[in-house]
């Protein structure tokens, strides 16, 4: 395998995640990627019924660690985007709410970046935009399946 191309590759992926086009206007807080999709799933609950989110639907549809879930929510708490409080029908969960600051936030930023989604969208044009996101898509596949391959090799080594 060619060793530019790796490198060129590597040096992509890390130029992508430190890249963020999508600047938030003045009055927005800061949010990482795992705190707005965290924000954007308690939005849409509570938008379909007033289902409420427990950390372990947070763990399970994130992929971290519950450990970083709960320092997470805590940071999300204190900048007072959401609520954690005992779920009343099974006291054994906390369950967790976007605060009225939260949702206005998380409207702001939903606006803002669908604005500017659509300007970077027109700059790089929707065939190549489809391209990308089925080339990605299945990255991403290659990614899961050696990451899977890897854990079940960990699993059977011990």
């Amino acid at each position: 395998m060619d060793p530019a191309l790796k490198r060129q590759f590597f040096d992509t992926l890390m130029r992508l995640k430190h890249v963020n086009p999508l600047t938030l206007p003045a009055g927005v807080p800061e949010l990482s990627f795992t705190e707005f999709i965290t924000l954007t799933g308690l939005h849409k609950s509570q938008i379909d019924g007033g289902k409420r989110i427990s950390v372990a639907d947070i763990h399970n549809q994130l992929h971290i660690s519950k450990p970083a879930v709960s320092q997470m929510l805590g940071a999300l708490q204190r900048r007072g985007l959401i609520l954690r409080e005992i779920d009343h029908q099974d006291r054994r969960k906390i369950s967790i709410t976007l605060t009225p600051e939260g949702d206005a936030a998380l409207r702001r930023m939903l606006t803002t970046h669908d604005e500017k989604l659509g300007l970077i969208i027109e700059r790089f044009g929707e065939e190549n935009l489809r391209s990308l996101s089925d080339l990605l898509g299945r990255l991403a596949d290659v990614f899961e399946e050696y990451k899977r391959e890897n854990h079940e090799k960990e699993i059977g080594a011990k």
